[in-house]
């Protein structure tokens, strides 16, 4: 078994990062290591456990797009690509949805757990990351398994609340996962560190590192860019109740609601700004 993870410098706020293998052992806490944020030492441990870029599991379409092909015909005939674009993808669903007990419940769970089998069954090298916050219920280790995601391959990231924004952008900008799945049912909203005191720079002194709290919208527009430079694609889940100030400015958005046996699938956004009419898809087993 694997597992990747270093400790960092600790702060008052501190997250977790392990591998999804790491939760099959008798005693996992034991091999969770504590950390408040991902730097440049940490990518470089991961680096060197094989956490690389990669973009091999995405084909370009006819326009030359990449698109990830899920290898579950009756969505990809739902959705404009016929696959997930590179690129932000939102999926909400109704109350927000986890790995709990064995289920994958919810549609969103099930189309993201599929977007990581889909990178893993392709890509031998691929990494995938799955960030939600640490309050959150962790993720059933056997029911992920059981969707076809390689365990050794799959880092889970669990921030504060206060720190997921920020964590988000760190693990983009990083360039390590092919995919990351982001579990936000609150939304993005939250603070992000920026260089300040430059009056102070221009005098010869260091300057000071400040947060500042933005909108979600801000938080996806630097997913963007890491996509296009990077070559992630980045899947973001939230609750289709939640309040937005801005519209985000996502490649593809996508409602869902679970039913027994199938998921109610409709494309509210896609890179052209159309919509389509709500379709059932059957679950693949």
């Amino acid at each position: 078994m694997t597992f990747v993870g270093v400790r960092v410098a600790r702060g008052p706020s501190t997250g977790y990062l392990f591998s999804m293998a790491a939760l099959t052992a008798p005693n996992p806490l034991e091999m969770i290591h504590r950390l408040d944020r991902l730097d440049a030492a940490t990518l470089a441990r991961l680096g060197q456990a094989g956490v690389l870029q990669g973009t091999g599991a995405l084909a370009p379409t006819a326009d030359g797009r990449a698109v990830l092909s899920l290898d579950w015909p009756e969505l990809e005939r739902v959705l404009p690509d016929g696959g997930l674009p590179r690129g932000v993808i939102e999926i909400a669903s109704a109350g927000g949805a986890r790995v709990s007990k064995g289920v994958a419940r919810g549609g969103a769970t099930t189309i993201a757990l599929s977007a990581v089998r889909a990178i893993h069954a392709t890509d031998a090298h691929a990494w995938c990351a799955w960030i939600t916050e640490s309050s959150a219920p962790s993720l059933f280790a056997p029911a992920v398994a059981q969707a076809g995601v390689d365990l050794e391959r799959m880092l889970v990231v669990r921030p504060s609340a206060v720190d997921l924004a920020r964590t988000v952008v760190k693990v983009a900008t990083s360039g390590a996962f092919d995919l990351v799945i982001v579990d936000a049912p609150t939304g993005l909203d939250g603070k992000l560190s920026i260089q300040s005191g430059a009056a102070a720079h221009a005098r010869g002194t260091p300057r000071s590192p400040s947060r500042l709290r933005v909108d979600g919208s801000v938080v996806i527009r630097k997913l963007s860019l890491a996509a296009e430079e990077k070559g992630t694609t980045f899947i973001v889940l939230t609750n289709i109740d939640t309040a937005r100030a801005v519209p985000w400015p996502v490649a593809l958005r996508v409602e869902v609601e679970r039913r027994p046996e199938a998921i109610a699938v409709r494309v509210t956004k896609d890179r052209r700004g159309r919509a389509s009419s709500q379709h059932v898809v059957r679950v693949a087993c």
